[in-house]
């Protein structure tokens, strides 16, 4: 921790020297907390800097990945005083209180949380990356399912497949004891470095007894080759988490939070009584009462619904290759659900149960039987924000119902077994969904070729189109209260028949969502079984789905423009005369019509409308019989959008997220290989800059520079790169400017877009030519007039000339693998360089 006086109006020199001491303190790898008084002013709410003195300074704080915390006036209007942390977790609620004895500055309150000791344990958990799973196999493979199997009930079968599953598992899968010394196992720790370091201890209390000069030489020479063992196989354990990135980034965070010097934990937390709750299990057992008190009771007025005249699907067929495929397909470094068996497990002997499992599938389809297992869950709570004690601030969110990933682990666990059934029965019934068109065409959450991008470009193409002309728009944000976990189960059932999924199939859907139960875990400990009575299960595979089709028809009758993804919808119109607005709050009504026939509730307090356009009337909406609150700014699917526009807050935003990342890779990684670090950036950092690029891509060069500054801070993490111009750390890396690869990516999307792998509306969004045009490719846009800078920098127009020109070997490929080729070599051809990476090799 430091305290920093910087007086007021430094010169640039102050500044200089006090960096350094900065950059030196930050490249520690521990955890660094810098207060004081700074007397410099920075807009830090709206994340903009002002001065070129200012942004050099907060460059070096980026550069030491500190992160400023308090947001509160600390002197007048201005914020002269802050907290500077690399690690914000582990800094409590700040508080700004009035001034201490005669100062002019006002005094900042706030806490530090310190590391608990982890408590001694005797827990046995199972080692499943050291199972002899040959042995597993061939006991496995003289178990004769189909006799085992037969003349029972769904359950019975699924209780005598466990049986047979723990017995192999017992006697296979080696235990050990977790925590049972109270401290953290490095990973990396191998049989030889143990050795080394009992020989190092050995040496040194025999060199401290006798204090012989040879005695304390053998000492030296053995710690000498304790250090360059344990920093080889530090190396080999960073380059292994580092190349299986994408497939296991839990272990990447597990490894990086193993080197944190101080864990965050759940709670404590005040119950209905005003009380403190600090024990796990009861934290647990007073999160698990909180998050089923808000499950919705359903009346008995159960609305009609329009059934599906045609086609219906109404049993699903089980084979054995379909359930091999899906075995082959598990991540073995997921967690077990609550029936303990561990994905690792059931791909390792997938050949060998693949059968008994497609018996027991279709005995439950056939039979609408679901076993007891398969419809309980293990749910975890996760910290959204504010004060930790309140229990409004956890969430059991699942992974699935997330816009954004970035979270290291599912925070709802349910059996394995169970989902791969799911997971069947899902790719039957989307299949059958997509064949007849049934699912509509705005939605885009949770369906292929449909992205929050393609929700993003088609929703604002017609707000750019409108305000390009001059018109007035506004945008409405409606948010459902606590939305998956409110859906009224026979309502649900209902409209998953008016889409004509019927019969046997309906009735297992019947019976896999009425009676689950849930409980929430923190650490080793777990609360009772409450029942829930109502949502689509946290964590499922086929909920997203479900909800999907419950809210499917939400927009019918409504006259204004409107994107769905899962829950988010939000809906546009004119806002440039009285019935225009009149018009846009009868849509609203028509929600809230809908939302009260379906048992949903919106949360009034978290709508937002949104006026674009200078002629805007700027009128009040109304749900609920509440006043919809207006905001300048809006986070759309994890996009942060103005009401003019530009993007430079979504600039700021993807930044700090990128330097947090950057942060995990500085403190995490010891010895920063170069392919190491590369493959951490490309798949940890690098996707932040890049996500939905193609809808806010920046044209103003200031918001170009603030994203080339992250990919440089990150060249110079690396060995060898300092002093180096950013052109040759590229060159160096085998890397391309992040200015060329969202041109390069306009590319592909367009190409995504116009062969259907991207599904949108292509007639509005790209107009082509047709056959008229008599110069280039037969697949040339046509671009149309615009007025503003912001029509001209929209995807759809920007694309336009870049895209017209590309070879007829390029627009015509035959995959986008052949596509990134041909335009690789085109661009190379027309001299524009992005620096790095040789013709065919994109970074």
């Amino acid at each position: 921790m430091a305290v920093i006086y910087r007086p007021p109006n430094s010169c640039r020199d102050v500044d200089y020297k006090l960096q350094p001491e900065i950059e030196k303190a930050c490249q520690k790898g521990n955890v660094m907390i810098i207060v004081g008084d700074f007397n410099m002013r920075v807009d830090w709410k709206n994340q903009v800097d002002t001065g070129s003195q200012e942004r050099e300074f907060v460059e070096c704080l980026r550069d030491g990945f500190l992160e400023q915390l308090v947001v509160e006036p600390t002197k007048g209007f201005a914020v002269l005083d802050w907290v500077l942390c690399n690690e914000p977790e582990v800094i409590g609620e700040i508080e700004v209180k009035e001034p201490l004895g005669g100062s002019d500055h006002n005094m900042i309150e706030f806490t530090v949380k310190l590391e608990k000791e982890k408590p001694k344990s005797d827990v046995s958990v199972f080692q499943w990356s050291k199972g002899n799973y040959s042995g597993m196999r061939e006991e496995l493979a003289k178990v004769d399912w189909k006799e085992t199997l037969a003349g029972r009930t769904a359950e019975q079968q699924w209780l005598e497949f466990m049986r047979e599953m723990r017995k192999v598992q017992d006697r296979y899968i080696p235990k050990k004891k977790k925590f049972s010394s109270g401290k953290r196992m490095q990973p990396w720790l191998t049989r030889e470095v143990k050795a080394k370091v009992k020989a190092k201890e050995r040496a040194y209390k025999e060199a401290k007894i006798s204090g012989k000069t040879e005695d304390w030489e053998v000492f030296k020479t053995l710690r000498k080759k304790t250090k360059k063992v344990i920093k080889r196989e530090k190396i080999n354990y960073e380059r292994k988490l580092a190349n299986n990135i994408k497939e296991d980034t839990k272990s990447f965070f597990k490894y990086i939070k193993s080197k944190r010097q101080v864990r965050v934990d759940i709670g404590p937390i005040e119950n209905d009584t005003g009380e403190i709750v600090m024990g796990d299990e009861e934290i647990a057992e007073e999160l698990n009462k909180y998050f089923a008190s808000v499950f919705t009771e359903e009346d008995s007025r159960i609305p009609d619904t329009q059934g599906w005249q045609g086609r219906e699907v109404c049993a699903v067929t089980i084979t054995t290759e379909k359930v091999l495929r899906k075995l082959n397909r598990l991540k073995v470094d997921n967690s077990p659900g609550p029936d303990g068996m561990h994905p690792r497990v059931l791909k390792e002997v997938a050949v060998e149960i693949a059968e008994a499992l497609a018996m027991i599938f279709q005995k439950s389809i056939d039979s609408g039987m679901v076993p007891e297992d398969w419809k309980i869950a293990n749910v975890t709570p996760l910290f959204k924000k504010g004060a930790r004690k309140q229990k409004g601030n956890y969430t059991p969110v699942s992974l699935t119902s997330r816009k954004q990933k970035g979270n290291y682990t599912p925070v709802s666990l349910m059996s394995v077994v169970g989902k791969l059934l799911e997971s069947i029965v899902k790719d039957e019934v989307t299949e059958y969904l997509e064949a007849y068109d049934k699912i509509g065409r705005i939605q885009h959450g949770f369906l292929k070729g449909k992205s929050c991008l393609t929700n993003l470009l088609q929703f604002f193409k017609e707000i750019a189109s409108r305000l390009d002309k001059g018109d007035a728009v506004d945008v409405l944000y409606l948010d459902f209260q606590k939305v998956f976990d409110k859906v009224p189960h026979m309502r649900l059932l209902n409209k998953i028949r008016a889409h004509g999924i019927t019969g046997k199939l309906h009735t297992w859907i019947e019976r896999w969502l009425i009676g689950r139960k849930q409980r929430v875990g923190i650490k080793v400990s777990y609360s009772g079984w409450l029942p829930a009575t109502s949502g689509v299960p946290q964590g499922s595979v086929l909920g997203p789905l479900f909800f999907t089709l419950y809210i499917n028809d939400l927009d019918y009758g409504i006259d204004g423009f409107v994107a769905k993804f899962a829950d988010d919808t939000k809906i546009g119109g004119g806002a440039g005369s009285a019935e225009e607005t009149e018009s846009l709050q009868r849509d609203l009504d028509r929600l809230e019509e809908w939302a009260e026939k379906w048992q949903m509730k919106y949360n009034v307090g978290k709508c937002m409308v949104m006026h674009f356009g200078r002629k805007n009337k700027r009128a009040d909406y109304y749900l609920n019989g509440e006043r919809i609150q207006s905001s300048e700014m809006q986070r759309d699917l994890g996009v942060l959008v103005q009401d003019s526009l530009k993007v430079n807050l979504q600039v700021e935003s993807v930044v700090k997220k990128a330097n947090v990342m950057l942060a995990f890779i500085s403190r995490g990684i010891e010895y920063r290989n170069r392919d190491v670090m590369l493959r951490l950036y490309k798949v940890l950092v690098r996707p932040h800059l890049e996500y939905c690029g193609q809808f806010w891509s920046p044209y103003l060069r200031k918001d170009v520079l603030t994203l080339e500054r992250v990919q440089r801070r990150f060249t110079r993490m690396i060995p060898g790169m300092r002093g180096l111009r950013y052109e040759e750390h590229l060159s160096a890396l085998g890397l391309y400017s992040l200015e060329f690869r969202r041109m390069r990516g306009d590319l592909i999307e367009t190409f995504r877009m116009l062969k259907g792998m991207d599904r949108v509306d292509v007639a509005k969004l790209f107009p082509m030519m047709g056959e008229s045009s008599t110069r280039g490719h037969d697949f040339r846009i046509e671009g149309r007039p615009f007025r503003t800078e912001m029509r001209k920098n929209f995807f759809s127009q920007r694309v336009v000339n870049l895209w017209n020109l590309l070879p007829r070997a390029a627009v015509e490929a035959k995959s986008l693998g052949v596509f990134k080729a041909e335009i690789c070599r085109y661009l190379s051809s027309q001299g524009i360089k992005g620096y790095g990476e040789k013709a065919g090799q994109w970074g």
